[in-house]
């Protein structure tokens, strides 16, 4: 991946994956209905592991990574951050659980300064603040609203900013392509091991869902990694907190979920600080 700093395009690039993402999980949440989260997991990658196969006959060369332990780990935070967070929408409501996981702005900021070494100024670390006041509002930690489940988000979070702080490594190192494989091969290798212990029969509507869900999050997954190679991970952090909109408008759509108060007013919360966080930082560039 070849660096161009385009904080614009970055931005719209993060937006769209973060869509996709929860087109996808949409699909995950209906397969928990009848399926194995560990068995849910392992198709989604399954099915990024084939749409990445055409690429890898083409040229093989993608096979070959400038870091491979880098992109083993990266694939590992990946497979913890999908598996939790389907694990966690087998209880939680989809909005719920998107609303838990956008701590993970707040890692992928912390460790961007010793792991990235990037600057984070006042007016990032005020977004981030904003996101987790954002958050509280909606989940209402110790209140009627929270469950212990409520944790797996949480984990599903630490693994995502792992993941996106690898990514931000392997910029101008690995092609995005070679990113997208390794985590496609890693992830679908180790799932298999663990889904033996608990697998079962799928009907050709898990199938079809599946192959939909597996779509999605690849196309997500693309969009995302492309999306770093524009900008720095610390900046785009608070832009995940977009995802509440997402995941709301389609928990309304397919599952009949309407936003309550508290999701609408600490949403907007998130969103706020995220695009004032974005706005200060063009006119800091300009």
């Amino acid at each position: 991946m070849v660096r161009c700093d385009n904080p614009l395009r970055g931005a719209l690039l993060l937006i769209a994956a973060y869509f996709c993402y929860c087109a996808g999980d949409v699909g995950a949440k209906l397969l928990n209905r009848g399926l194995p989260s560990i068995e849910i997991t392992w198709m989604r990658f399954g099915v990024n592991l084939l749409l990445m196969l055409p690429w890898v006959v083409r040229k093989p060369a993608h096979l070959r990574s400038t870091d491979p332990t880098l992109q083993s780990l990266r694939a590992l935070g990946l497979v913890a951050s999908a598996l939790f967070f389907i694990w966690s929408t087998r209880t939680l409501g989809l909005a719920d659980a998107t609303a838990i996981i956008f701590i993970a702005p707040v890692f992928v900021t912390a460790l961007s300064i010793p792991l990235l070494h990037e600057h984070v100024g006042i007016r990032r670390w005020s977004a981030i603040a904003a996101g987790l006041v954002g958050m509280l509002i909606i989940v209402r930690p110790g209140g009627n609203g929270f469950q212990p489940a409520a944790i797996l988000p949480v984990i599903a979070a630490f693994g995502s900013a792992i993941g996106i702080i690898i990514t931000r490594r392997m910029v101008g190192r690995d092609s995005v392509i070679t990113t997208m494989v390794w985590a496609a091969m890693i992830g679908f290798a180790v799932l298999s091991m663990m889904v033996v212990f608990d697998f079962k029969p799928l009907t050709p509507w898990q199938i079809a869902l599946g192959v939909y869900m597996g779509v999605a999050s690849s196309v997500g997954q693309w969009l995302l990694t492309l999306s770093f190679s524009f900008a720095d991970a610390s900046l785009l952090a608070p832009l995940a907190y977009t995802q509440i909109l997402w995941s709301a408008s389609l928990g309304m759509v397919v599952f009949g979920n309407l936003p309550s108060l508290r999701t609408c007013i600490g949403g907007a919360i998130i969103i706020a600080g995220g695009i004032y966080t974005a706005y200060r930082e063009r006119l800091a560039a300009t």
